[in-house]
């Protein structure tokens, strides 16, 4: 039965607002929104997210046939997680530790074991660091064999490896192992090492918008891999999809008027030829011709002629009538006669 709904009024019901599965499209493509926030008084309560709301069906979907009696968690923060395996799992001891080092941490133990007591659910949170503290939690608080582990806490290659070989030697033989933030924070090595350590299959989950990876052994469960055919991407499909991103990165698209005039650099505004020649004429010929006038009048004594005016002077001051102003018409000017209109 679905959980969706009673899990996510635990939360809401004690003040605490939860955004889950949106679309990343609608929200230039950031990836986190997919993923579980936890919202109070505008802020968000933790600086890690909660599993998404696609990765909650499929734990629905992998429990549909199973029930687990000892499920171990690694990674709690605000007990997002943890509550769904409690409520997907009813009958089963749930036991999830984290080393509440992350922001609200702590305070997300306390009310992860506060919310469980209040709505009956076998659920116990514990401040431990993996992997040494989970042999003592382990034999402290499970009720048997580990039948089903959940990893989501530091996400390092050499990190997942140690939490597995720490949880290995008190799970059962047909423990099923489940990795969140896999393909993420490109943890695949971690998963071969495992493997090869464990002589277990692996598989990476690309359907689930963390790729998560599940570790299990294929001969105890035999229909396992039915179960989560549906989230694993086939190869052929990888390629075609692998295709057609890159065809959306690389299409040709014709450019528009706008841009062809800003590639060719004649990005001025349209006017008419009239106004064209007025504006060629006034940045380039009156120029040159003041140029040239200024030059004439700079080898006459200063106190002589036109330059005693003070029309003049003031005329001579303006920045469009300037020596400087003509630019490369300077030169053009002092070398040869003005240029006829």
């Amino acid at each position: 039965m679905p959980i969706l709904k009673r899990l996510t009024r635990l939360y809401e019901s004690r003040g605490i607002h939860i955004s889950t599965g949106l679309n990343p499209c609608h929200f230039g493509n950031l990836p986190q929104v997919n993923f579980t926030w936890f919202i109070k008084d505008g802020e968000s309560l933790t600086n890690g997210l909660g599993i998404a709301m696609q990765e909650i069906y499929f734990l629905e979907c992998l429990f549909a046939d199973r029930q687990p009696k000892n499920v171990f968690v690694i990674g709690n923060s605000a007990g997002w997680s943890s509550f769904a395996l409690a409520l997907i799992n009813p009958a089963a001891r749930v036991v999830a530790i984290d080393a509440g080092f992350d922001r609200n941490a702590l305070e997300g133990l306390d009310f992860t074991n506060r919310v469980a007591a209040e709505e009956g659910l076998d659920l116990r949170a514990v401040q431990a660091v993996s992997p040494d503290g989970i042999a003592a939690v382990a034999g402290a608080q499970m009720t048997g064999p580990i039948d089903f582990a959940f990893i989501d806490g530091y996400h390092s290659v050499e990190q997942v490896v140690r939490d597995f070989t720490a949880l290995r030697p008190h799970a059962d033989p047909a423990c099923i192992y489940l990795f969140h933030d896999v393909h993420e924070f490109k943890l695949q090595p971690g998963l071969e090492e495992i493997a090869r350590l464990s002589s277990l299959r692996w598989q990476l989950l690309l359907g689930t918008p963390s790729g998560m990876a599940i570790v299990y052994d294929a001969t105890l469960c035999p229909a396992l891999a039915d179960d989560i055919a549906p989230f694993c991407a086939h190869e052929s499909a990888l390629t075609l999809v692998e295709a057609e991103f890159w065809q959306c990165r690389h299409r040709r698209r014709r450019p528009t008027a706008a841009q062809t005039r800003h590639i060719w650099g004649t990005t001025w505004p349209r006017i008419s030829p009239p106004g064209l020649a007025l504006v060629w004429i006034l940045t380039y010929h009156l120029p040159a011709r003041r140029s040239a006038a200024w030059l004439s009048l700079s080898a006459v004594s200063p106190t002589i002629g036109f330059s005693t005016l003070p029309a003049f002077a003031k005329l001579m001051r303006t920045g469009a009538f300037a020596p400087g102003a003509a630019g490369p018409w300077r030169c053009a000017a002092a070398a040869s006669p003005p240029r006829p209109l």
